[in-house]
């Protein structure tokens, strides 16, 4: 007012805004990701480094074998190649199985075990909404202004959802299932799946490389492919986080999609009800939503819980769809750079390296040894080593 003696100087300080601290926070809340990423991609760098450095190193015949002992070492890397397929097949196999049954025992038994409960609790649960004021019932006009909105109203008495307060004898059950099989369950079955395919991955490079080194030593082949090696396994550990992100995704849609089935089974009730006008229609009101409760409560639970059912299946169609491909990707990737180093020659050459392409790899080999000097400039770390140590790889170069 003109009268008010009021001075509204403003904030003194930007700090005591709290705008910077928010600002602040906000950065924080992306900064795991953003490690994350980088990290991934650093991996991926690295172990296309070393695959370029094993690819121009070979010329096709440095190795020195002859011709018989070639083909050799060719059909027993083939051997243990195959015998990798199968163990990671095994791993995808088992993680998609051991989940399967956690969700089930978690998650989908409790769907069964809980939904004759609410189907029982669901006629009591919509006559209490209309009880006396003594017994916990609504007034008329809030009972009609919650129909209006399709179930969900916040009035002077508070906060309702009708299809949450009919979905309460699933979801109170369910609540502890769904916090195992997603936060713990989950989570630990990739961790297995990352341990039992970095353990085969060992074997194998262990197996290929030390028959080499007993045939015929050759230590800067070994010693690209160990780090090679390290570059894979740290790879396969960036799996689980592109499962865990988009399990986290569906696991919040899923938890949302329960009362939305259970809103769309009841339109017909709301709407109803919001269409009574005249005397007594408070009591037509209760009644029409007793009546279509009634009608309703038998599918409406088994519909809410299929919906969910169906994306949580999805998931794990996904889940598995993603493995298998990241595993064949990554045999393929072993196959290649593995027959490349250890026999001498790519796997889809044909007789002889062209002398085109032998040319174009002695070009590359000054270039790629140079990998380091281009990270250099980077504060910290200072070298590709530095970069990759933190997924316990080492530069391509060092070879």
């Amino acid at each position: 007012m003109q009268r008010d003696n009021v001075n509204v100087s403003g904030f003194q300080d930007i700090n005591d805004t709290e705008i910077p601290q928010l600002q602040a926070h906000a950065k924080k809340l992306t900064e795991q990701g953003r490690i994350t990423n980088s990290r991934r991609f650093l991996t991926d760098l690295l172990q296309l480094i070393n695959s370029l450095v094993m690819w121009a190193g070979n010329d096709g015949s440095r190795m020195g074998y002859t011709e018989s002992e070639k083909r050799a070492e060719e059909t027993h890397i083939r051997s243990a190649l195959r015998i990798l397929e199968k163990e990671f097949q095994d791993a995808v196999a088992q993680c998609v199985k051991d989940t399967i049954s956690e969700f089930t025992e978690h998650i989908y038994d409790n769907f069964d075990q809980s939904i004759p409960a609410a189907i029982q609790a669901a006629v009591p649960t919509a006559t209490a909404w209309g009880a006396p004021r003594t017994e916990g019932g609504l007034y008329w006009a809030t009972y009609k202004a919650t129909c209006r909105r399709n179930g969900v109203y916040s009035g002077a008495s508070g906060p309702r959802d009708f299809n949450a307060e009919l979905f309460e004898p699933i979801s109170v059950r369910l609540a502890n299932g769904w916090e195992k099989a997603f936060q713990r369950r989950l989570p630990r079955n990739l961790d297995d799946f990352v341990q039992r395919v970095n353990q085969a991955l060992s074997s194998f490079h262990k197996n290929v490389t030390t028959r080499t080194s007993e045939r015929l030593p050759n230590f800067g082949a070994v010693g690209m492919l160990d780090n090679q090696h390290r570059a894979l396994a740290a790879q396969v550990t960036e799996i689980p986080q592109v499962l865990r992100e988009e399990a986290q995704r569906v696991q919040r849609e899923a938890n949302r999609d329960f009362t939305p089935q259970i809103q769309q089974m009841m339109l017909h009730a709301y709407d109803v009800c919001t269409e009574e006008r005249g005397p007594g229609s408070y009591a037509r009101m209760k009644n029409a939503m007793i009546s279509h409760v009634a009608d309703v409560r038998n599918t409406m639970f088994y519909s809410a819980t299929k919906t969910v059912r169906q994306e949580i299946d999805q998931l794990l169609d996904q889940m598995q769809s993603t493995m298998q491909i990241q595993m064949k990707e990554l045999h393929a990737r072993i196959q290649r750079d593995y027959l490349a180093v250890l026999v001498g020659s790519d796997i889809s050459s044909q007789g002889a390296t062209p002398r085109a392409e032998r040319m174009l790899r002695a070009e590359m080999v000054p270039l790629l040894e140079k990998a380091d000097v281009y990270f250099a400039g980077l504060e910290k770390p200072t070298d590709l080593a530095a970069l990759s140590s933190s997924s316990e790889a080492v530069p391509a170069s060092s070879g």
